[in-house]
């Protein structure tokens, strides 16, 4: 492949031969061996700041035990879910882009009072929690993003970004939904989308102007 002067020839190289900096490797998310990423990509993980590091963490919520915490809203009486027995429940969903519909609720109580002495439930982030922001279902081929609802709780499987002006939640909606995030993320990760591989994400870095539009 060299010639007598030493170059290289890159036309006699067949499609399966990849020619990259190692270097290059340290800027992808977890340094993964990304020789098959895009030029462009890399240029991404090295010019934009990820989520993470945008203030925008994404985060894993509460591990309820379904069978026994889990209902739709025609199930409860209202005036149980007036009483504080019951919370609005955000667990991911089929693919939809944007919104769902908000009928899951949770038997949760007070502080979690009716599901914290479980031995399966696992409690996680509870400054986070019943704040609005952008949540997600952990699984899937394609990432979908949605509104999530303020006095809503989130779960290991629907993971969130909250904690977050009123003004950035469309704005990482809209990134989270875009093409380029769901291209890129697929790159370095499968079907389960957690909360750890969404904070290495790239995040476009516009004015302030521009992300208010």
């Amino acid at each position: 492949l060299l010639d007598k002067n030493k170059n290289l020839h890159l036309g006699k190289l067949c499609k399966s031969v990849y020619l990259n900096n190692p270097i290059t490797f340290s800027l992808l998310p977890n340094a993964i061996v990304g020789y098959y990423f895009d030029r462009f990509l890399l240029n991404l993980f090295k010019e934009w700041r990820n989520l993470i590091d945008s203030d925008l963490q994404a985060r894993q919520g509460h591990a309820l035990v379904s069978d026994n915490h889990f209902r739709l809203f025609w199930e409860v009486p209202v005036y149980y879910r007036r009483d504080g027995r019951f919370e609005v429940l955000y667990n991911g969903a089929e693919f939809s882009l944007f919104a769902i519909p908000t009928r899951d609720l949770t038997l949760f109580g007070p502080n979690g009072k009716f599901v914290k002495d479980h031995p399966s439930v696992v409690l996680r982030n509870p400054a986070y929690q019943f704040l609005e922001g952008v949540g997600y279902g952990k699984r899937g081929d394609i990432l979908d993003a949605h509104i999530l609802p303020q006095h809503a709780i989130f779960t290991s499987e629907g993971q969130a970004i909250t904690g977050i002006s009123e003004k950035e939640i469309p704005y990482v909606l809209a990134f989270l939904n875009s093409s380029l995030a769901q291209y890129t993320i697929n790159q370095y990760c499968g079907q389960h989308k957690h909360c750890g591989y969404i904070n290495l994400l790239p995040l476009p870095q516009t004015s302030k102007s521009l992300k208010e539009k």
